[in-house]
Order: C-alpha cells, then sequence, then structure tokens
C-alpha cells in the first residue's frame, strides 16, 4: 500500500451525522479504516474486489463522509443524501459497472478532476470500472492521480490490479473488499419482512451458498431447487472414477442443473428488455441505453452463474474435508483435492471454460467410496 500525499484541509475527526456507512452491508474493517482516512484523505484510493461485494456502495458512502465532514453542520445531512443517490455534483463518475472507459470519457473526466469543486471544498472522482480502461486511456487517467487538483481525491474501483494498472495502483491507497461472511448475509436475510416465514433451514442455506453476494443469497432463498443442486455436488466425490467418461457424465449434469438455476435470471432480464422498450416507443428515451443493458444482463448472468459453481464447488471441499475427519480417505488426499478445488476457483477473473476447467479438475481428483 502506497501512502499517498495528504491533502491540506481543516479536518473535521468526528463523523457526520446521518452516518454515510450505514446502509453499507458488512466490511467492517474497510469502513472503520475509511472513516479515519476521511478525516484527512490522500489523494487516491483503489477498491480491489468484485463488484457484487458492494465497491461502490462503498465507495459512495466514502464520498459522502469525505465531501459532507467539509460542510457546515446544517448542510451535511442533505450533501450524504444526495451523494448516497448518485445526485451531488462533488462527486464525478468515470463509467459504470461493467463499462469499458473509453478514452473519450476518460479525458472529459479528467478535465472535470482540475475544475473548482461546486459546493464545498473538496470533490471526490469515482472511476467505477478501471480495470476494464482501454490501453489508450490508461495515461491520462495515470497522469490525473498523478498530479492532481489540491481539491480533488480519486476513488478508483477495480475487479483485480492487472498488468496495464500496476503504475496507477502504485499511486493509490489499496483497500481491498472482502466477500460478506455467512453471518453477515444471513443477518441481511433475516431482516427482510419477505423472508419472515420462511424455515431457519433455508435461510442458512441460502446463506452459506451465496459466496457473499448478498443479491445472489436474495435469489436462492427462494430457490426450491436449491438444496437439490448442493446435494448434487455433494455427491460428485463418490461419482468419479478416474475415468473421463464418469468425469464427462458429471459435467454434464452439474452444467445442466446450473442452467437451470439461471432460468428466472434470464425471465428476469427479459421482463426489463420488454418494459424499456416498452418505455422506448412510448417517450422516444431509454433510462439505460440498451448496449449498457445487454451489458449489465451478461455481466449479471455470469456473475450468478460463476456464484454457483463456486457455491458447488465448496460444497464438494467440504465433502472432502468431512471425509478426511471421518477417516473415509487419508488427510493428505483430501488436503490436495481441496487445493485442486481451491485452485480452480481463483482463477475465475480470467473467465474461464467451466467445462473444460470441472472435466480436468474431476479427472485429478480422488474418487471417494460410496456411502452403504
Amino acid at each position: 500500500m502506497m501512502v499517498g500525499r495528504r491533502l491540506a484541509w481543516p479536518m473535521t475527526m468526528a463523523l457526520t451525522e446521518p452516518d454515510p456507512y450505514a446502509a453499507v452491508v458488512g466490511h467492517g474493517a474497510a469502513k472503520a479504516f475509511l472513516s479515519m482516512e476521511a478525516a484527512d484523505p490522500v489523494h487516491a484510493y483503489l477498491f480491489v474486489g468484485a463488484s457484487a461485494l458492494g465497491r461502490l456502495d462503498l465507495a459512495r458512502a466514502f464520498a459522502a463522509d469525505i465531501v459532507s465532514r467539509r460542510l457546515p453542520a446544517d448542510e451535511r445531512e442533505r450533501a450524504v443524501r444526495l451523494i448516497l443517490n448518485d445526485g451531488h455534483a462533488d462527486v464525478v463518475y468515470l463509467g459504470g459497472s461493467g463499462e469499458a472507459i473509453l478514452i473519450e470519457d476518460a479525458r472529459e473526466w479528467v478535465r472535470k478532476a482540475v475544475l473548482t469543486p461546486v459546493e464545498g471544498p473538496v470533490k471526490v472522482m469515482i472511476g467505477v470500472s478501471m480495470d476494464l480502461a482501454r490501453p489508450d486511456s490508461i495515461p491520462a487517467l495515470l497522469k490525473a492521480v498523478e498530479e492532481p487538483s489540491p481539491s480533488t481525491v480519486f476513488v478508483l474501483l477495480t475487479e483485480s490490479v492487472g498488468p496495464h494498472l500496476l503504475t496507477i495502483a502504485s499511486r493509490c491507497v489499496r483497500v481491498d473488499m472482502q466477500p460478506l461472511t455467512t453471518s453477515e448475509v444471513r443477518a441481511e436475510l433475516t431482516k427482510d419482512p419477505a423472508f419472515a416465514a420462511l424455515a431457519t433451514e433455508r435461510l442458512d442455506r441460502a446463506a452459506a451458498g451465496s459466496v457473499g453476494d448478498l443479491a445472489r443469497a436474495r435469489l436462492l432463498v427462494t430457490d426450491e431447487r436449491f438444496g437439490l443442486r448442493m446435494d448434487a455436488w455433494a455427491a460428485v466425490p463418490e461419482s468419479l472414477d478416474g475415468t473421463g467418461a464418469a468425469a464427462s457424465a458429471v459435467v454434464r449434469n452439474l452444467m445442466s442443473m446450473v442452467e437451470e438455476a439461471v432460468a428466472p435470471v434470464k425471465a428476469q432480464h427479459e421482463v426489463e428488455v420488454a418494459a424499456a422498450d416498452e418505455e422506448f416507443d412510448r417517450y422516444g428515451v431509454r433510462t439505460e441505453t440498451k448496449s449498457k443493458q445487454t451489458t449489465r444482463h451478461k455481466r449479471e448472468l455470469k456473475r450468478f452463474t460463476d456464484g454457483e459453481y463456486v457455491a458447488g464447488l465448496g460444497v464438494m471441499a467440504r465433502t472432502y474435508r468431512d471425509a478426511a475427519a471421518a477417516g473415509v480417505t487419508s488427510v493428505p488426499s483430501a488436503s490436495e483435492a481441496v487445493s485442486a478445488i481451491d485452485e480452480v476457483c481463483a482463477h475465475l477473473v480470467f473467465n474461464p471454460s467451466w467445462k473444460t476447467q470441472l472435466t480436468g479438475l474431476f479427472l485429478a481428483l480422488p474418487p471417494l467410496p460410496r456411502a452403504r
């Protein structure tokens, strides 16, 4: 983590009211750190982690904290409310979640970064998907971060730090986003009146299968077949025999179940497309452009699909650990299996072919004896 130069504004040490972080689920350590940083921020921060982990929500809250602390007490509540609803003039966005950053957009954003803040002494520039910045936009973004206006703080968001972002990252304080814990997801589900009548076991299973994604948990808790899918993953080690035929058959079955699982997500997307088309036919405009909607839908499908595979592989890993604890297999054998499973999950950022990944994994995993 590089500690950048501090900005010379009067510090207000007390957290503003209302608490800008109140609606951010989880991320306790990050919120505590950013709350301290907001009193005396450096010029640039880099939030690293999947968009599903709430990085944009945390960035908005951090921006609200920075801006509102430097306003008179009677103006702070309004500033926090506007920033959290993307309506404040001194918080300027570049791109959207999952959107590529083009050179024209980057140059315009950099131009705005040097302008005087509108309502107070500081402005916050939020770059939403830095990992999707086109190569020709990187120099302009780097120059802006290296030579910031005295009244500007940059908050940059990225899925991961690839080679093209290394130099920019070295100029920022890095904040790593962590998945929500199962207990945090479970607590949020419990608060929702729509799920109040559901069985405790169902809430627990949805939270465990959420892989830290609250939006995914909300889908799973109403999914009647989620438990059956996880049971199928738990049975995989007993279905393997070291042959390609067995591995391929298991992969086909699992992939068909995942395809079935994403059907409600696709149905919701079709409803959104129809509503957008109707809006265009009626008013001649779209709240969200067709290309942005298509990009968002692809991203949401990938996130849900990857979540299904990661949750299933997590169940498989527990199966091997339980088998070792019960003496069904050796500890070294189970440890190697869990390591191989973890390795597959670690490479999600590279957009894997799940059919290829799973077939190779299942050929390498040691079979477990069938339960009698």
